[in-house]
Formats: C-alpha cells, sequence, structure tokens
C-alpha cells in the first residue's frame, strides 16, 4: 500500500513538472502607425470577404506600459485602437502555439510564421510581411509566372489590393517557407472575456521584440525526452528502494 502511494505521489509530481506554465499579460493596442491602406479580400471558409485596413506596424503596450510591435494573425476579426485584452505567451512552434488555434480555414505555414515574426515584428512598418502573415495563415496563395515575369494571387482564396507589393508579399513568402528551423517567435493568444463585448473577438499577436515581456513569467520549457525518460527512471528507482526495504523489513 505504502509503495502504491509513494508511487501515485511520484507520477503526480511528474505529470505537474511536466506541464507547462502560461503567464497573462494585458495588452492594448495603441495604433498602427505607419501602415498602408489596404483593401484584403479572403474566403473566410463560407463566403468571399473584403475589408479595408491597415497593414504594416501595430503598435501596442503591455501590462506595465512597454510599448512593442507585432502582427495581426487573424484576417477574420477586427480590433480598434485602444482596445484591450489579456493574452498568454507561447512559442509560435509549441503545441500551445499556432497549431492549438482554429481559424476557419486554419493556420498554416507555422515555421515560416515564426520566421516572420522574427525579421520582419521589430524593423519598423512593414505592410507586406503583414500581408504574408495573413495570407500564410489561410494556407498561402501568392505564386508568381516566370514566363511573364507576373505575380497573382489566387483571388478566390486571398487578395491584397494597391497599397502593398504583391512582389514583396511574394518573396517574404517564398524566403519564410525556405526556413525550417525554429527561430522562437511568440504568439499573443487572446484569452476569452476580457475585452469588452462591443468589440467582438480580439486578435491573436504574432512577435519577437525583445522589449515585450518584461512582466512577464516567461513560459516554462517542455521537457526534452532524454529528461522525461529519466524523471521516470529515477521514479521507479525510488520505487524499488522502498519495496526492498519493506520486504526485507518483513522478512526479520
Amino acid at each position: 500500500m505504502k509503495t502504491q502511494t509513494i508511487l501515485n505521489a511520484l507520477i503526480a509530481i511528474f505529470i505537474l513538472s511536466a506541464s507547462p506554465a502560461l503567464a497573462s499579460e494585458h495588452v492594448t493596442f495603441v495604433d498602427a502607425s505607419g501602415s498602408s491602406g489596404v483593401t484584403v479580400t479572403y474566403f473566410n471558409g463560407t463566403s468571399i470577404v473584403s475589408e479595408a485596413t491597415s497593414a504594416g506596424q501595430y503598435n501596442f503596450t503591455d501590462g506595465v506600459g512597454n510599448v512593442f510591435n507585432a502582427f495581426c494573425t487573424d484576417p477574420f476579426d477586427s480590433i480598434y485602437y485602444g482596445e484591450s485584452w489579456d493574452v498568454t505567451r507561447v512559442l509560435t512552434t509549441s503545441p500551445e502555439g499556432f497549431s492549438s488555434i482554429t481559424y476557419p480555414v486554419g493556420p498554416n505555414n507555422i515555421s515560416a510564421l515564426d520566421y516572420i515574426g522574427q525579421h520582419y515584428s521589430a524593423n519598423g512598418s512593414q505592410p507586406a510581411a503583414q500581408v504574408a502573415v495573413w495570407d500564410l495563415v489561410v494556407g498561402g496563395h501568392v505564386s508568381y509566372d516566370a514566363g511573364t515575369n507576373t505575380y497573382t494571387y489566387d483571388a478566390s482564396k486571398f487578395s491584397a489590393d494597391a497599397g502593398v507589393s504583391i512582389k514583396d508579399v511574394y518573396e517574404i513568402e517564398q524566403l519564410a517557407l525556405k526556413s525550417h528551423t525554429s527561430q522562437k517567435s511568440y504568439l499573443l493568444k487572446q484569452i476569452d472575456g476580457t475585452h469588452p463585448s462591443y468589440y467582438g473577438r480580439p486578435q491573436d499577436l504574432l512577435t519577437y521584440n525583445p522589449i515585450f515581456g518584461h512582466s512577464v513569467v516567461p513560459p516554462v520549457p517542455e521537457p526534452s525526452a532524454p529528461q522525461m525518460a529519466f524523471c521516470l527512471a529515477l521514479a521507479f528507482g525510488v520505487v524499488q528502494l522502498f519495496a526492498r526495504r519493506r520486504n526485507r523489513h518483513a522478512g526479520a
């Protein structure tokens, strides 16, 4: 009985230690200074929708007043100046990152989005990079015809009119898609119910700006496979030690 109790306690400790701790942070949308006006057209899962918006640099403040910039990752919802909400900060490529979010079409190309987060989110206004993020979230729909030297959108799925160069969008997407290593950008996932209801659903944000997060406890890294194996081996070793001692006392 004691051996089983010890085993249960060790398993519980192991599970708790393996679970990442997610801290919440309050963010406020300040403005989109330096952005370009653009009309984005996309398929939302049921119909084609067009929206006039700003693409480029979105400026936010965190819970202690630090200013950071980020890309909006969700073309299906809008945010407004002065709107605030709470987020959890997770790595884009972690199980809690992009793969845990379900948009009507679904987020694809996670490593490419991660690359854009690192290389563009802290470099001033980047209209083409913002459009690339929206396009990659819904699957990626820019192509290049070498014969005619033209760049085109698959307008039945996604397109963006003047205000951003389609050639620039294509080149950013291709550069990002060729990068297969994790760059450790952050996804700031909105927490439902932490914003005024009349705003609707706020945005999930993509950022790498190191200014952000001074007031945030960084996510706890997930244990690697060798670490998990070591912990399990240690737990069973302790159980066996107690079992031997119990048998020795029982036979004495």
